[in-house]
């Protein structure tokens, strides 16, 4: 699902951003909004600009918003599933160190789920390799990317240099 489908179209940002702090925190209204536009404004994006609908912010913009939507619940862990798909590289490399700042400072565990190499090096502190839902590799991130010994693992990695089939039912 991209960012922008997350989002009402007929609410404001802000306003999104504002409800799990509610929700799941049990703050009031007025402290969840002092909470998103916090959240928000970490994440770079000024109160003129969230208390627009969705449809007025580009992609980039969306994905901080649902960043911040997110946080507003503080979790202790956070799952990222493809997190920078579709986005350009310039707007990737600024949400992925957006999103490692985040993990530091908020002391998160994220949780990214990428087929993306550069995604992974760039968050990864270990690697786990899924094959229909079974682990098939597993180890340190800087041992998996420079050294990877599973077929499936070096396939990911290096896509134009091997070739992976699905194992036969027979």
């Amino acid at each position: 699902m991209t960012a922008r489908a997350s989002f009402n179209p007929y609410r404001p940002v802000l306003d999104q951003t504002a409800r799990p702090a509610q929700r799941l925190r049990e703050a009031t209204p007025d402290q969840a909004r002092r909470t998103a536009l916090q959240l928000l404004e970490r994440v770079g994006l000024a109160e003129h600009t969230v208390t627009q609908r969705p449809d007025r912010l580009s992609g980039g913009e969306l994905h901080r918003a649902a960043l911040a939507r997110a946080l507003a619940s503080e979790p202790r862990v956070l799952i990222c599933d493809e997190m920078t798909a579709g986005l350009d590289s310039l707007t990737q490399h600024h949400i992925l160190t957006l999103l490692d700042d985040l993990r530091r400072s908020l002391q998160l565990t994220l949780i990214v789920i990428s087929h993306d190499r550069d995604v992974v090096a760039c968050l990864a502190d270990h690697i786990i390799v899924l094959d229909h839902g079974t682990v098939v590799d597993r180890g340190p991130a800087a041992a998996l990317l420079t050294d990877a010994q599973h077929p499936l693992t070096r396939a990911l990695l290096h896509p134009d240099a091997a070739t992976v089939t699905a194992p036969s039912n027979s």
